[in-house]
């Protein structure tokens, strides 16, 4: 009878007073309960700095749940994919897979049975599964054979390779319905990462020699977050052309090109068109029309904006910067087209917002008092 695959959860987390893993932690091995036999943590933390919360939690629950525990301390240095090889080389031999999944994200359950009977099956080396993080399932937590020559590569955007090359078709295990949201932009307003710069430099040197769709659009976004924006417009065109590219990827990079020049409709529509379901594009759409001035198309942007599926976690925009900043542009949309009844419920849920920006409080409390006083 052939046994079921051991499965060693290989993670990193933080030791920080402020940290968020530990408030997260024990949700994210709980949910991993029924697949993994091993946990491989690798521990983030300054030299001398003594256990964690973190750390102490999954001692208790790897006891609890009869769960081998293999913890390594590792200096913090702006690299993750350095970090992501250390928890690799500290899992090395101690499984048949190694499940990579980060520390707030969860696996969606049931389907441990159908997922041990489709790795015994499976011929290929790199595999995802369900992966749930702010209420949205995507298939993003990474399995991979517990075998020599996988490596990260990249400070930031780190990329799984095995023996040098990139995995960019790995098989989609469980049964999931919702796209890869792919991953976390800045927008070109944000300016630089605070990535080391002269490690930015060697992951854009990286990128600049991989000619895959993926590593082009990587390439344009870590340009964009460089301050390197017309080298970045470039790039992000050039993938735009590129026969292959995932359809969730060229929406992020037509919002992008759009931000990048100036607010461009044109590629705010095409974002529109490639995944009209979601926020981010009409939300843009509504603010480069209330800049023209055209209130009626802002207003309907806006709506699509707010009452559209909300945005997964890993994207363009952030979904509080969308709960706010659609209700804003809605509410001034309103205004202008002289219905101020309709803006006043949407000025009020923004004063109380925790999310709205401080700097937009005032604009907020002003069209409120002025809204309130016309009524």
């Amino acid at each position: 009878m052939r046994r079921y695959p051991r499965i060693c959860l290989t993670i990193i987390v933080k030791n920080e007073l402020e940290s968020n893993e530990e408030h997260v932690i024990l949700r994210c091995l709980e949910s991993c309960k029924d697949v993994i036999s091993s946990v491989a943590m690798v521990v983030t933390a300054a030299p001398g700095l003594g256990w964690g919360n973190c750390e102490w939690q999954a001692l208790e629950w790897c006891t609890k749940n009869h769960k081998q525990l293999f913890l390594e301390r590792y200096s913090w240095d702006d690299d993750f994919a350095r970090a992501r090889n250390v928890s690799l080389a500290l899992a090395a031999g101690k499984s048949d897979w190694c499940l990579i999944i980060d520390s707030d994200e969860m696996i969606v359950a049931p389907f441990t049975a159908q997922l041990f009977q489709d790795l015994l099956e499976t011929s290929k080396d790199c595999c995802v599964v369900p992966m749930l993080l702010g209420g949205q399932v995507n298939p993003r937590a990474v399995l991979i054979r517990n075998i020599p020559g996988w490596a990260y590569t990249l400070a930031h955007h780190e990329t799984l390779e095995l023996n040098g090359q990139p995995i960019t078709h790995p098989v989609i295990l469980g049964n999931v319905l919702n796209p890869r949201s792919g991953p976390y932009l800045t927008t070109p307003s944000d300016g630089a990462r605070s990535l080391d710069p002269l490690r930015r430099e060697k992951d854009i040197a990286k990128l600049k020699t991989m000619t895959d769709e993926r590593s082009r659009f990587f390439l344009g976004i870590s340009l964009m977050n460089n301050g390197q924006r017309e080298e970045a417009v470039g790039h992000l065109e050039a993938f735009m052309d590129m026969p292959d590219g995932k359809a969730p990827f060229r929406y992020y990079a037509a919002l992008c090109l759009g931000r990048l020049q100036g607010g461009d409709t044109k590629w705010f529509k095409i974002a529109m068109d490639l995944c009209p379901d979601r926020p981010e594009a009409l939300c843009e759409m509504a603010t480069a029309e209330s800049v023209a001035g055209n209130w009626n198309m802002t207003r309907i942007y806006a709506l699509g904006a707010l009452h559209s599926a909300p945005p997964v976690n890993l994207v363009y925009l952030e979904p509080r910067w969308l709960q706010w900043a659609s209700r804003l542009i809605l509410s001034v949309a309103y205004i202008n087209l002289g219905w101020t009844a309709q803006a006043l419920p949407y000025l009020e849920w923004l004063i109380k917002s925790p999310n709205l920006p401080e700097n937009k409080r005032p604009i907020v409390q002003a069209l409120l008092d002025a809204a309130s006083q016309s009524l």
